[in-house]
């Protein structure tokens, strides 16, 4: 017997919500961080979708060579967690009920929260390479003044590969970085 193949998902749902461009009432009002069982993200869109909830995903691609194959694939950037979105407390109180859901995080700033999400999705779908940062360094808080992501605001990181700029998920203690020169940062 075969099994089916599913659909593939959407990253982000509903399309641009995220987007910087819409109006904040767009983006709904609460935006919260779902800590869910591993392999079951997509589980877990799927469900919020058919329950008409916002979602965000946060996958990367990377690329692997297998027998001089290069494959794409999409991971996440955050392994074990869903960002979703209600129009209010009540209805994300029900995501409690959703299977395969194991903690709701609500953030204590949710205009900040809204604001890394936002700032994730733009350097996500833009397609540089991004690297998972695991732990928040302590560093200068800095804005990049030139080049596509003008205006973006995180924390200055100097590893081995050289200089970037972190943007940070504080209700997660992660975040993501973006390969900077220092030309394009300034201090804030």
């Amino acid at each position: 017997m075969a099994v089916p193949i599913l659909a593939a998902i959407p990253e982000l749902w509903p399309e641009g919500v995220l987007d910087e461009t819409d109006p904040p009432s767009r983006c709904l009002t609460q935006w919260v961080a779902l800590r869910v069982q591993p392999r079951c993200k997509k589980a877990v869109a799927r469900v919020l979708m058919r329950d008409d909830f916002a979602y965000f995903l946060c996958l990367r691609s990377v690329t692997r060579v297998y027998q001089r194959r290069r494959v794409v694939s999409q991971v996440p950037l955050f392994p074990g967690y869903v960002f979703a979105a209600g129009e209010n407390q009540e209805l994300l109180e029900q995501l409690w009920q959703v299977r395969h859901v194991s903690c709701v995080l609500t953030p204590p700033d949710p205009a900040k929260f809204l604001r890394e999400l936002t700032s994730l999705r733009r350097i996500l779908s833009a397609g540089v390479p991004v690297t998972p940062e695991e732990q928040l360094q302590p560093g200068q808080r800095a804005r990049i003044i030139r080049g596509c992501f003008e205006g973006l605001e995180g924390t200055v990181l100097i590893n081995r590969s050289g200089l970037r700029l972190m943007i940070a998920v504080g209700l997660l203690g992660r975040g993501a970085s973006i390969e900077v020169t220092p030309d394009m940062v300034e201090r804030l």
